[in-house]
């Protein structure tokens, strides 16, 4: 049957996401979405504290692709300093573009997180790869009318939704 359009997991950033949290759930890689995950549309470069989560990933042996349905510009220089592997205009909720990152990861899908802000996109396709799934609260709301419809549409999914807490020692 599958979980559909519920994500296993909620948080308000991807700063709540910690390395350990995803070690603890048998995470070895993620797939990340970068607009309004990472950074706002139209800003092309991370951030320090993108670069600095991004880092406690590495150290922590989990591997990342980002996944994005931007262009190639857009995600070639959001990765410039950071060398990962990329798909763009990847077509997600498709599968595809999730099972190529899983090949490039060399994982298996239940190894993987998909990280974004979006259900009919990120949240949907991974749980249609059997992918572990992590809702982020995008970072702003966007002003296109398309967005605006989806947003509506996910509301009713969101409000159902409670945030994860990390249990911290």
């Amino acid at each position: 049957m599958g979980k559909g359009l519920k994500p296993d997991f909620y948080f308000r950033d991807i700063y709540a996401i910690r390395p350990a949290f995803l070690q603890d759930h048998g995470v070895r890689g993620v797939i990340l979405d970068i607009d309004n995950t990472l950074v706002y549309y139209g800003v092309f470069h991370p951030t320090q504290r993108n670069t600095e989560w991004l880092e406690a990933l590495r150290k922590a042996g989990i591997a990342a692709v980002f996944v994005s349905n931007g262009n190639e510009e857009r995600v070639v220089k959001y990765n410039g300093s950071f060398g990962y592997p990329f798909f763009f205009k990847s077509g997600k909720p498709l599968r595809r573009g999730f099972l190529k990152a899983a090949q490039v990861l060399g994982l298996q899908p239940s190894e993987i997180a998909v990280i974004g802000d979006q259900i009919f996109t990120d949240v949907w396709g991974g749980n249609r790869c059997g992918m572990i799934t992590c809702l982020t609260d995008p970072i702003q709301p966007e002003p296109w009318f398309r967005f605006r419809i989806k947003r509506a549409l996910e509301r009713p999914i969101v409000k159902r939704l409670h945030y994860t807490e990390e249990q911290i020692p």
